[in-house]
């Protein structure tokens, strides 16, 4: 029970922030592009399948990986909180360009983020960003299939 308390917070942060992120800012910035990368859209099965994996799977795993195990380092207050800033700007500029966008993707990342450090335990963080993605890539990986097989 005691690991699955952080992954459920963690979620629910994960679920906050990209609230925050799709219906308050825009609203707060209507004129600003925020510099996202867009998703390209299939047209067959097997692609899809693909792209649902890595969306679901590979990418937060990865994300997880490299923007919290490999880079933020323990030891020192000054030390973690450096290595966090770090890992926070380093994947908000893996997906935007834009100070928007950036600022944005340092929300999203935020929750995952604090899990690690307060945990210092990846396979929280992981499970609950695999779980995010699924939330948020699930239906657009359903209704795909389902374009593909009604047409």
């Amino acid at each position: 029970m005691a690991f699955w308390i952080p992954v459920v917070l963690t979620f629910f942060g994960l679920y906050l922030a990209d609230f925050i992120k799709t219906n308050v800012i825009p609203s707060l910035f209507p004129l600003v592009k925020d510099g996202t990368v867009q998703i390209i859209y299939h047209n067959e099965l097997f692609p899809t399948f693909i792209y649902a994996i890595m969306m679901i799977i590979i990418k937060p795993v990865a994300e997880e990986l490299f923007f919290r195990k490999a880079i933020i380092r323990f030891g020192s207050k000054k030390k973690v909180l450096a290595f966090t800033v770090m890992s926070l700007v380093l994947c908000a500029l893996s997906r935007a360009h834009g100070l928007l966008g950036i600022a944005e993707w340092i929300l999203m990342a935020l929750p995952v983020t604090i899990a690690y450090v307060a945990t210092r335990n990846i396979y929280i963080s992981v499970l609950a960003h695999v779980i995010f993605e699924f939330y948020d890539n699930i239906y657009s990986v359903v209704y795909t299939f389902a374009r593909i097989f009604n047409r």
